[in-house]
């Protein structure tokens, strides 16, 4: 793989798309909907994903793990507010988990944002899927109070 600076690619992912709502969220609910990651790696072969960005209007600043999947996780129910339960069929396709810890974050006037980089986690493929989920908190969040934006390293050929 070569990489150079044509090689950067920052993927957004939107408050709609992550799907948070307003009820307050328990150690291990899923928070949001199963999201789908599409163009993550736009007509490249393979990436390195380092670095994570999260947006929180609500200024949470709540403990998320985000867990990464390179084929669809179907056989898992992904209900916004429930625990996730990753199906066993569903486990080996996970090729990523970040903890984003409540110290990751720094807070802004009425909002903050969430931070972890130096990941260096090697991804493939055009399509991948992701979920949050609450990890030892309860936060409550406005309607799409949460964005994201990835920041990658992609195969340049």
């Amino acid at each position: 793989m070569r990489i150079s600076t044509d090689g950067l690619f920052i993927k957004k992912v939107s408050g709609s798309d992550v799907g948070v709502n307003s009820t307050t969220y328990a150690d291990g609910d899923l928070v949001g909907t199963k999201i789908t990651l599409t163009d993550i790696i736009p007509q490249r072969k393979g990436g390195i994903l380092q670095t994570i960005v999260l947006h929180d209007l609500d200024a949470q600043d709540a403990s998320l793990l985000f867990i990464i999947w390179d084929l669809n996780p179907a056989s898992t129910a992904f209900t916004n507010n429930s625990v996730l339960d990753i199906a066993d069929t569903d486990l080996p396709n996970v090729v990523a988990k970040v903890r984003i810890s409540n110290l990751d974050y720094d807070d802004l006037s009425d909002n903050s944002i969430g931070e972890v980089d130096n990941l260096s986690i090697p991804l493939k493929g055009a399509r991948l899927y992701a979920a949050l989920v609450s990890d030892g908190a309860t936060p409550t969040y406005t309607a799409n109070g949460l964005s994201m934006s990835l920041g990658l390293l992609v195969d340049e050929v």
